[in-house]
């Protein structure tokens, strides 16, 4: 399992575990969006960090990267 897997899956868990179906999902907030997002990306970059495909993966570890990074993520990306 890399980043890429670790993002998706946790993109997809955000989005089974909060009852959207694809309409709601079509009409979900920015915010919340954009948290399913940050977790995925928070997840992904924690997959990383140590050898072995989920090693490095635990609730504590993404929620310190999202705390101690996860404002930097969206440097730039207002604009998009």
């Amino acid at each position: 399992m890399g980043a890429g897997d670790a993002f998706c899956a946790s993109v997809i868990g955000a989005i089974l575990n909060s009852g959207m179906d694809l309409e709601g999902l079509a009409h979900a907030l920015r915010d919340a969006l954009r948290n399913i997002l940050l977790e995925g990306a928070a997840e992904g970059a924690t997959c990383v960090l140590a050898p072995g495909a989920t090693t490095a993966v635990s609730r504590e570890a993404v929620d310190g990267l999202i705390a101690k990074r996860g404002d930097r993520v969206w440097v730039g990306a207002e604009s998009l």
